[in-house]
């Protein structure tokens, strides 16, 4: 039995780090997995690599979900008539897609007296007056109508 437990008291001496009883402190750098990170390739496989990269077609930004919104809208009425109504509205509108973008704003029932800047263009479309412009931005509108 005394052999035994010599016997484990020797592995587990051997077994436990020694301490360093050195004066100097260890120089080692520590481990970062990127020091030694390594990847091997073939030549044939890093050729194709290559051809695939020089014929592949760049990929294309997507689409926005949608073209665009109406920021803000300021509506003023000004009364003609008992019967009738006139209506100066300014909206806002931000464009997202770098093509062609449109923007439903009123019922297509108005008649259009004037639009600023003169350049915008409002078109019917599914009975509402639509903004229709190109590319992506900021944009102002004043239309009046009757």
């Amino acid at each position: 039995m005394k052999n035994k437990s010599l016997l484990f008291c020797a592995i587990c001496t051997v077994a436990l780090p020694q301490p360093n009883l050195s004066a100097e402190p260890s120089r080692q750098t520590p481990f970062k997995p990127s020091d030694r990170a390594e990847l091997k390739l073939s030549y044939n496989s890093l050729k194709q690599l290559i051809d695939d990269l020089k014929t592949k077609e760049p990929t294309s930004k997507p689409a926005p979900p949608i073209e665009g919104t109406v920021r803000s809208a300021t509506y003023n009425l000004s009364l003609i008539s008992e019967k009738s109504a006139k209506v100066t509205a300014t909206f806002s509108i931000t464009t997202f897609a770098e093509g062609w973008a449109s923007l439903p704003l009123l019922s297509s029932q108005y008649a259009v007296l004037s639009i600023e800047p003169i350049s915008a263009v409002l078109i019917p479309k599914n009975d509402t007056l639509t903004y229709l412009t190109k590319g992506a931005g900021e944009h102002q509108l004043t239309a009046t109508f009757l």
